[in-house]
């Protein structure tokens, strides 16, 4: 694999993804997220934070094992449970939105449509490591 697909393969994640972890970065950051979940009870926000931290970890696991493919990083089940947990946390709010507003605009595509279909690509590219699983094998 030679240094330039490395190259794309970085830029498609941080553009794909860029949008999607600041505003993550800026949620977390933010003050009203802690006083809606220490004041107002409102835990299923931290799960939903969670389960968003969870996908950039296996983003970047993934990406990881793509650009060095003979290092281990982590199970190939593990990052499975990393993107999925990723992809829930994508379409939670994605289905909420379009279920208020029937118009679809940029900022949909921005931030749903091009994470799911950045993780696809990831799978597709990390599909050697993603589908290794044999029946030796340790869970």
């Amino acid at each position: 694999m030679n240094i330039l697909f490395k190259i794309l393969v970085v830029m498609e994640v941080v553009i794909l993804f860029g949008l999607p972890s600041l505003m993550l970065i800026g949620i977390i950051i933010s003050e009203k997220f802690w006083l809606a979940l220490f004041t107002h009870g409102e835990w299923y926000k931290l799960a939903y934070v969670l389960c968003a931290i969870s996908g950039v970890v296996g983003v970047i696991s993934i990406l990881l094992k793509i650009i060095f493919p003979k290092n281990t990083i982590e199970s190939a089940l593990v990052v499975w449970l990393y993107l999925l947990l990723g992809v829930i946390a994508i379409l939670i709010p994605a289905y909420g939105m379009w279920s208020k507003f029937d118009i679809y605009n940029w900022a949909h595509v921005l931030l749903f449509i091009a994470p799911l279909l950045g993780v696809l690509h990831l799978i597709y590219l990390g599909r050697s490591y993603l589908f290794q699983l044999t029946t030796n094998e340790r869970l």
